[in-house]
């Protein structure tokens, strides 16, 4: 008989009035690798959070490893053995790989530390797994997928109940993803237990042994390893890679170019150059994700250590900042103020156009009613109480109301899931056919693909390539 790793048994959850599991059911057997597709975004955060922590439940049953974890006879919020792997930054970098691995984990009870011995056991599972990582090197020098098979031994060797990949593609490169698969695998045979929640289905396919697809709160279906088909996966409106699906037209190279950057070095950035164009889409393929936050630090600051930036042919300067608009990476959690209300929040960029607007509250209130219509919720209402597709929507909003020039989206797609893929490229679709730039920094550029009128390839903070639409049109079609 197959022995349970998981079992959530008719949970139901409840959280600032609104049912985010209701009569949950979800079963994963040790040794399995079980894909967790979110088809709207109602509960998959909780999912995560009550595998990890035993939170109070309205209604339900948590076990693991055949135990009943969710129970009176626990204190409230104690830990259990699961790791998460989101971003593969778990580590901590001031260690060397070996000591990340063998000494913090759970259990570890050594006193004097022989560095030669573990660094010995760690080269031993790593050629076992056909990993060929210098565990000598800094972290910080590491690739993120080495960073992230560090993170998943490291959980293995720590004998963790249960390993959660949270959108894997996410933050590695597609190339780096049949190397992830096979240390999945490889480790699932030895019988340690894998949720892959993620919302491509190619990927889904090639790694999960069964797949349970989530709707509003509920598993409305578990696919067996025989189900797994591209044609069985499409009825669950699972998205699809077409890259001629809302192709762009309307772009031009004749428009104005708004912003440039020539050979541009500011720490991690090394030579860079590009440039955009009035309502052009260009997508930066961040290979190791390097260049992110030093490019957010640039458009805050604008000043590289040798090369220069360029608005609308003028040297960037300060007061170009206002018609630079920035899309984070996880905006809900870094752009948006959760104890403040929804006027307040989607006003936050307006005060350089409207003088007085914070000492007039009826203002505020105006400019929300007008912009939003009928989809504007109470004014009053705090944030953490909107759902995420409302959260999404003020966001861009606002960006929308600093009447910006060019906007630049940090992983956009991260960790979200079905619905919002379409609803996240939508609203840049708006951005666009205002004539607005868009500059897309992300790891895994599939997604954006079919919204991108340039590619630029970037490794190591330097520009490795530059391809146009037809080009990498035909990249996809002959790979």
């Amino acid at each position: 008989m197959r022995k349970e790793a998981l079992r959530m048994e008719r949970v139901t959850y409840v959280e600032h009035g609104i049912t985010l599991l209701d009569n949950f059911n979800f079963q994963i057997y040790a040794g399995e690798v079980m894909g967790l597709v979110p088809l709207d975004s109602t509960g998959t955060g909780v999912i995560v959070r009550l595998m990890q922590e035993n939170a109070p439940l309205l209604y339900g049953y948590v076990y693991i490893q055949e135990e009943l974890v969710n129970t009176y006879s626990r204190s409230v919020h104690t830990e259990n053995n699961v790791l998460v792997i989101s971003n593969g930054d778990n580590l901590v970098k001031y260690l060397s790989a070996a000591e990340n691995v063998f000494i913090l984990r759970r259990g570890y009870k050594g006193i004097v530390v022989k560095n030669s011995m573990i660094q010995s056991q760690l080269k031993i599972l790593l050629k076992e797994l056909g990993m060929d990582i210098p565990i000598e090197r800094p972290l910080q020098q590491m690739t993120l997928l080495e960073r992230y098979v560090l993170e998943i031994t490291k959980a293995v060797v720590s004998r963790t109940d249960l390993i959660v990949l949270q959108d894997p593609s996410s933050v590695l490169n597609p190339k780096d993803l049949p190397q992830l698969y096979r240390v999945v695998r490889h480790y699932a045979a030895q019988g340690s237990t894998f949720v892959y929640i993620s919302v491509h289905r190619e990927e889904m396919i090639q790694v999960c042994d069964r797949i349970s697809m989530m709707e509003s709160g509920r598993i409305i279906k578990v696919l067996e390893r025989e189900q797994l088909t591209e044609e069985m996966m499409s009825h669950y409106s699972f998205p699809h890679f077409q890259i001629m699906k809302n192709g762009r037209s309307e772009y031009s190279e004749q428009s104005e170019q708004v912003f440039s950057c020539k050979n541009i070095c500011y720490n991690g950035i090394s030579d860079l150059s590009f440039s955009v164009r009035k309502g052009e889409c260009l997508v930066i393929h961040d290979y190791e994700n390097m260049i992110s936050d030093d490019l957010i630090d640039l458009l805050s600051f604008g000043k590289p250590e040798r090369g220069q930036m360029f608005f609308k042919g003028k040297k960037f300067r300060r007061k170009h900042l206002r018609q630079t608009a920035v899309i984070l990476e996880d905006p809900l959690n870094t752009m948006l103020f959760d104890c403040m209300p929804y006027e307040d929040n989607l006003c936050l960029t307006m005060d350089h156009r409207i003088g007085g607007m914070w000492s007039r509250g009826r203002i505020r209130k105006y400019i929300a009613k007008e912009i939003m219509g009928d989809e504007l919720p109470d004014l009053r209402t705090e944030v953490k109480y909107l759902s995420v597709r409302q959260k999404y929507q003020l966001v861009y909003t606002r960006i929308l109301l600093q009447h910006p020039d060019v906007v630049f989206c940090f992983q956009p797609w991260l960790n979200i899931d079905v619905e919002l893929q379409d609803y996240i490229q939508a609203l840049l679709r708006t951005f666009l056919e205002r004539g607005i730039a868009v500059v897309i920094v992300a790891v895994n550029f599939q997604d954006a693909l079919t919204l991108a009128d340039r590619l630029l390839l970037v490794k190591n903070g330097t520009n490795t390539g530059l391809l146009d639409r037809d080009e990498f049109i035909h990249m996809q079609k002959t790979t």
